[in-house]
């Protein structure tokens, strides 16, 4: 992060520079999608491959606590993560994440997860109105359960649960990102 020191960079982005990550994106449609099976073409379709070497006295994960969030999150980075970043213009998909593990440490669901544990993030869509604010779609995946959550994130990081009935045009987005996707992708390289 240009400009920031050891004392202001986020942490999120310092533990990235301590462990030496790297990132592998493919970006050749044909390396990526073999078939788009239902919902529209994206315009940009990436795998992305995050790791750091393997080595003696190298952590297979770190956690950091995302305090810009509300709820506040614990989120584990493995050493490798790979996902598909799927780009249709004005709304955008991670899918198919491993490697990346999380449960929030305030609000209600902080209960839940305090019980069985971190969750795996599976898949997220997100697209953002004129004004900034964010409509995500998330899944997140734990054993036999899954959970699949609507929040509208403000331009301040504050999250509300599901998108205001007041707000014709995040109900908008909230259907865009709703619409069936279904996506046959090739392997990754690493056989994934």
């Amino acid at each position: 992060m240009t400009g920031q020191t050891e004392h202001t960079a986020p942490q999120f982005a310092l533990l990235s520079y301590q462990h030496r990550q790297n990132m592998e994106v493919e970006y050749r449609l044909d390396r990526v999608i073999r078939e788009v099976v239902e919902g529209p073409m994206p315009k940009l379709a990436m795998n992305v491959r995050i790791s750091w070497e393997d080595g003696p006295g190298k952590p297979d994960r770190y956690s950091y606590l995302d305090t810009l969030s509300t709820p506040r999150f614990k989120v584990t980075n493995w050493q490798v993560m790979t996902y598909r970043l799927l780009d249709f213009g004005d709304w955008a998909v991670y899918d198919e994440i491993e490697g990346v593990t999380g449960r929030p440490m305030s609000g209600v669901l902080a209960l839940l997860f305090r019980v069985i544990g971190e969750g795996r993030i599976a898949h997220s869509r997100m697209a953002i109105s004129e004004d900034g604010i964010q409509v995500s779609r998330t899944t997140a995946e734990k054993a036999f359960m899954g959970v699949t959550t609507t929040v509208t994130v403000h331009p301040d990081g504050i999250m509300e649960k599901d998108v205001p009935d007041d707000r014709a045009d995040l109900l908008e987005l909230e259907r865009l990102i709703k619409q069936p996707l279904e996506i046959d992708y090739v392997e990754f390289s690493d056989g994934r």
